[in-house]
Protein backbone atom coordinates (compact mmCIF):
# COMPACT_ATOMS: atom_id res chain seq x y z
CA UNK A 1 0.00 0.00 0.00
CA UNK A 2 1.36 3.68 -1.03
CA UNK A 3 0.29 6.01 1.97
CA UNK A 4 1.16 9.64 2.33
CA UNK A 5 2.23 10.72 6.01
CA UNK A 6 0.19 14.03 7.63
CA UNK A 7 1.13 16.59 9.54
CA UNK A 8 -0.12 18.21 12.75
CA UNK A 9 0.80 22.68 13.03
CA UNK A 10 -1.47 23.98 15.77
CA UNK A 11 -4.89 22.64 15.16
CA UNK A 12 -4.86 21.89 11.83
CA UNK A 13 -4.07 18.35 10.32
CA UNK A 14 -2.95 18.00 6.73
CA UNK A 15 -0.91 15.78 4.08
CA UNK A 16 2.64 15.88 3.69
CA UNK A 17 3.54 17.76 0.67
CA UNK A 18 6.55 18.88 -0.57
CA UNK A 19 9.00 21.76 1.28
CA UNK A 20 7.95 19.96 4.47
CA UNK A 21 10.53 18.64 7.03
CA UNK A 22 10.32 15.84 9.72
CA UNK A 23 11.20 16.66 13.12
CA UNK A 24 13.20 13.69 13.94
CA UNK A 25 14.78 15.27 17.47
CA UNK A 26 18.26 13.81 16.57
CA UNK A 27 21.49 15.24 17.74
CA UNK A 28 24.74 13.47 16.55
CA UNK A 29 26.86 11.52 19.84
CA UNK A 30 30.49 11.86 19.37
CA UNK A 31 32.51 8.91 21.18
CA UNK A 32 36.37 10.28 21.78
CA UNK A 33 37.77 7.54 23.28
CA UNK A 34 41.11 5.42 21.84
CA UNK A 35 39.70 1.99 23.81
CA UNK A 36 36.75 -0.72 23.21
CA UNK A 37 33.67 1.31 24.01
CA UNK A 38 30.63 -0.03 25.02
CA UNK A 39 27.58 2.88 23.89
CA UNK A 40 24.79 3.76 26.52
CA UNK A 41 20.79 3.31 25.43
CA UNK A 42 20.59 7.02 25.50
CA UNK A 43 23.45 7.44 23.12
CA UNK A 44 21.82 4.99 20.40
CA UNK A 45 18.70 6.83 20.86
CA UNK A 46 19.58 10.63 20.52
CA UNK A 47 21.46 10.52 17.12
CA UNK A 48 23.85 8.71 14.88
CA UNK A 49 27.52 8.27 16.27
CA UNK A 50 30.94 9.43 15.15
CA UNK A 51 33.76 7.41 16.62
CA UNK A 52 36.78 9.55 16.92
CA UNK A 53 40.58 8.96 18.75
CA UNK A 54 40.86 5.64 17.65
CA UNK A 55 45.04 4.88 17.33
CA UNK A 56 44.11 1.15 16.38
CA UNK A 57 41.20 -1.23 14.95
CA UNK A 58 38.55 -1.25 17.39
CA UNK A 59 35.79 -3.19 18.52
CA UNK A 60 32.85 -1.43 20.38
CA UNK A 61 29.66 -3.61 21.95
CA UNK A 62 26.03 -2.15 21.43
CA UNK A 63 24.14 -1.86 25.00
CA UNK A 64 21.58 -4.73 26.21
CA UNK A 65 18.27 -4.26 24.84
CA UNK A 66 16.92 -3.88 28.49
CA UNK A 67 18.98 -0.37 28.47
CA UNK A 68 18.10 0.66 24.95
CA UNK A 69 14.11 0.15 25.59
CA UNK A 70 14.70 2.22 28.30
CA UNK A 71 15.96 5.09 26.80
CA UNK A 72 14.06 5.17 23.48
CA UNK A 73 11.31 4.77 26.37
CA UNK A 74 12.22 7.87 27.98
CA UNK A 75 9.89 10.19 25.97
CA UNK A 76 6.47 8.49 26.92
CA UNK A 77 7.47 7.37 30.66
CA UNK A 78 9.59 10.19 32.41
CA UNK A 79 11.55 9.69 35.60
CA UNK A 80 10.26 12.58 37.54
CA UNK A 81 5.92 12.91 36.81
CA UNK A 82 4.65 15.79 36.32
CA UNK A 83 3.14 18.12 39.13
CA UNK A 84 -0.78 16.55 39.88
CA UNK A 85 -1.67 20.28 39.75
CA UNK A 86 -1.44 20.11 36.00
CA UNK A 87 -4.09 17.78 35.79
CA UNK A 88 -7.13 19.61 37.77
CA UNK A 89 -7.92 20.47 40.85
CA UNK A 90 -7.27 17.15 42.93
CA UNK A 91 -3.96 16.77 43.78
CA UNK A 92 -4.99 13.50 45.42
CA UNK A 93 -4.94 11.82 42.23
CA UNK A 94 -1.48 10.36 41.02
CA UNK A 95 -0.44 11.54 37.80
CA UNK A 96 0.65 7.65 36.30
CA UNK A 97 2.86 7.64 33.14
CA UNK A 98 4.61 3.97 34.15
CA UNK A 99 3.74 2.12 30.97
CA UNK A 100 2.05 -1.89 32.55
CA UNK A 101 4.76 -4.13 32.81
CA UNK A 102 2.49 -6.48 30.25
CA UNK A 103 2.26 -4.35 27.45
CA UNK A 104 5.00 -3.23 25.18
CA UNK A 105 5.48 0.82 24.64
CA UNK A 106 6.64 -0.50 21.16
CA UNK A 107 4.98 -2.85 19.03
CA UNK A 108 6.98 -6.32 17.26
CA UNK A 109 8.65 -5.25 14.43
CA UNK A 110 9.05 -1.47 15.40
CA UNK A 111 12.83 -0.36 14.12
CA UNK A 112 14.73 2.86 13.69
CA UNK A 113 18.12 3.60 12.38
CA UNK A 114 21.68 5.02 12.96
CA UNK A 115 24.63 5.39 11.26
CA UNK A 116 28.08 5.01 12.88
CA UNK A 117 31.00 6.38 11.49
CA UNK A 118 35.19 5.81 11.84
CA UNK A 119 35.93 8.71 11.64
CA UNK A 120 39.99 7.71 11.78
CA UNK A 121 41.72 5.04 9.53
CA UNK A 122 41.22 2.32 11.68
CA UNK A 123 38.13 -0.42 11.12
CA UNK A 124 35.36 -0.57 13.74
CA UNK A 125 33.76 -4.31 14.34
CA UNK A 126 30.21 -3.57 16.23
CA UNK A 127 29.31 -6.59 18.64
CA UNK A 128 26.53 -7.75 20.55
CA UNK A 129 26.56 -7.72 24.57
CA UNK A 130 27.36 -10.81 25.94
CA UNK A 131 25.08 -13.70 26.56
CA UNK A 132 22.35 -12.61 28.52
CA UNK A 133 21.69 -9.77 27.30
CA UNK A 134 18.26 -9.81 24.70
CA UNK A 135 20.35 -7.96 21.54
CA UNK A 136 21.40 -9.80 19.45
CA UNK A 137 23.16 -9.49 15.78
CA UNK A 138 21.32 -10.31 12.79
CA UNK A 139 21.77 -13.26 10.62
CA UNK A 140 23.53 -13.46 7.23
CA UNK A 141 22.76 -11.42 4.59
CA UNK A 142 22.61 -8.41 7.53
CA UNK A 143 25.25 -9.49 9.56
CA UNK A 144 27.53 -6.66 7.84
CA UNK A 145 28.62 -5.06 11.35
CA UNK A 146 32.36 -3.43 10.53
CA UNK A 147 32.24 -0.08 9.94
CA UNK A 148 35.39 0.39 7.80
CA UNK A 149 38.18 2.57 8.14
CA UNK A 150 37.28 6.28 7.60
CA UNK A 151 33.70 5.05 6.39
CA UNK A 152 30.40 4.79 7.77
CA UNK A 153 27.84 1.93 8.27
CA UNK A 154 24.22 2.30 8.31
CA UNK A 155 22.22 0.42 11.32
CA UNK A 156 18.78 -0.87 11.83
CA UNK A 157 17.52 -1.90 15.13
CA UNK A 158 14.26 -4.19 14.89
CA UNK A 159 12.24 -4.73 18.54
CA UNK A 160 11.13 -8.00 18.61
CA UNK A 161 9.90 -7.49 21.96
CA UNK A 162 10.01 -4.30 24.73
CA UNK A 163 8.43 -5.13 27.78
CA UNK A 164 10.77 -4.93 30.68
CA UNK A 165 13.14 -7.05 31.68
CA UNK A 166 12.01 -9.49 34.78
CA UNK A 167 13.97 -12.47 36.64
CA UNK A 168 11.02 -15.30 37.99
CA UNK A 169 12.02 -18.34 39.45
CA UNK A 170 10.55 -21.16 37.73
CA UNK A 171 10.96 -25.25 37.85
CA UNK A 172 11.25 -26.65 34.36
CA UNK A 173 11.72 -30.69 33.12
CA UNK A 174 14.26 -31.87 30.84
CA UNK A 175 13.46 -31.89 27.49
CA UNK A 176 9.80 -29.67 27.55
CA UNK A 177 9.21 -26.61 26.80
CA UNK A 178 7.04 -24.89 29.83
CA UNK A 179 8.59 -23.07 32.90
CA UNK A 180 5.90 -23.51 36.12
CA UNK A 181 6.47 -20.20 37.82
CA UNK A 182 7.00 -20.72 41.92
CA UNK A 183 3.70 -20.19 43.95
CA UNK A 184 5.25 -17.04 45.85
CA UNK A 185 5.88 -15.48 42.30
CA UNK A 186 3.00 -16.25 40.22
CA UNK A 187 1.67 -13.00 40.10
CA UNK A 188 4.91 -11.87 38.04
CA UNK A 189 3.21 -13.97 34.94
CA UNK A 190 1.53 -10.54 34.45
CA UNK A 191 5.19 -9.18 33.64
CA UNK A 192 6.16 -11.45 31.25
CA UNK A 193 4.90 -11.48 27.10
CA UNK A 194 5.09 -13.57 24.24
CA UNK A 195 8.50 -12.92 22.34
CA UNK A 196 10.96 -11.98 25.24
CA UNK A 197 14.26 -13.25 25.21
CA UNK A 198 14.93 -15.81 27.86
CA UNK A 199 17.75 -16.81 29.55
CA UNK A 200 19.06 -19.18 32.81
CA UNK A 201 20.93 -22.40 33.50
CA UNK A 202 19.75 -25.22 31.11
CA UNK A 203 18.06 -22.75 28.99
CA UNK A 204 18.84 -23.27 25.60
CA UNK A 205 20.63 -20.24 23.96
CA UNK A 206 18.21 -18.11 21.26
CA UNK A 207 15.26 -18.99 23.66
CA UNK A 208 12.40 -16.51 23.37
CA UNK A 209 9.02 -17.38 24.84
CA UNK A 210 6.41 -18.39 22.90
CA UNK A 211 2.80 -17.92 25.37
CA UNK A 212 1.89 -17.19 28.89
CA UNK A 213 -0.56 -18.61 30.50
CA UNK A 214 -1.10 -16.31 33.39
CA UNK A 215 -3.78 -18.22 35.15
CA UNK A 216 -1.51 -21.55 35.73
CA UNK A 217 1.71 -18.99 35.84
CA UNK A 218 3.07 -21.20 33.16
CA UNK A 219 5.38 -19.73 30.55
CA UNK A 220 6.38 -21.70 27.50
CA UNK A 221 9.47 -20.95 25.45
CA UNK A 222 10.04 -21.83 21.41
CA UNK A 223 12.64 -24.46 22.54
CA UNK A 224 13.27 -26.93 24.96
CA UNK A 225 15.18 -26.99 28.49
CA UNK A 226 18.17 -29.32 28.69
CA UNK A 227 17.84 -30.43 32.10
CA UNK A 228 15.25 -30.72 34.93
CA UNK A 229 15.61 -27.73 37.85
CA UNK A 230 13.22 -27.18 40.83
CA UNK A 231 14.38 -23.44 41.54
CA UNK A 232 15.92 -21.94 38.57
CA UNK A 233 16.04 -18.04 38.22
CA UNK A 234 15.42 -17.21 34.56
CA UNK A 235 15.91 -14.10 33.23
CA UNK A 236 13.06 -12.38 30.79
CA UNK A 237 14.45 -9.43 28.80
CA UNK A 238 13.09 -7.55 25.52
CA UNK A 239 14.09 -8.37 22.09
CA UNK A 240 16.36 -6.37 20.22
CA UNK A 241 18.13 -8.03 16.68
CA UNK A 242 20.51 -4.92 15.07
CA UNK A 243 20.94 -5.49 10.96
CA UNK A 244 23.97 -4.07 9.22
CA UNK A 245 22.94 -2.61 6.30
CA UNK A 246 24.84 -0.32 3.53
CA UNK A 247 28.03 1.61 4.07
CA UNK A 248 30.26 3.49 2.51
CA UNK A 249 33.68 6.55 2.73
CA UNK A 250 33.04 9.63 4.48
Amino acid sequence: MLVAPTVKVGGLEYQMGPGDIINTNETPVTVALDAIYTYLGPELAQGDIYRTLMSAGRADVFCSANQLIDALRGSINQITPPSNELYGIQPSRSVQLAWPANLMPFGPGSSFRRIITATTAFALAMAAPAAGAGLTLAAAPYDQTTVAASSWREFVFQILNSSPAITISCSQVNATKPLTINNAQIDLANQVTPGMSAFGTNIAANSKVASVNRDTGVITLDTNVTATIAVNAISFTPTVVVQGLRGGPK
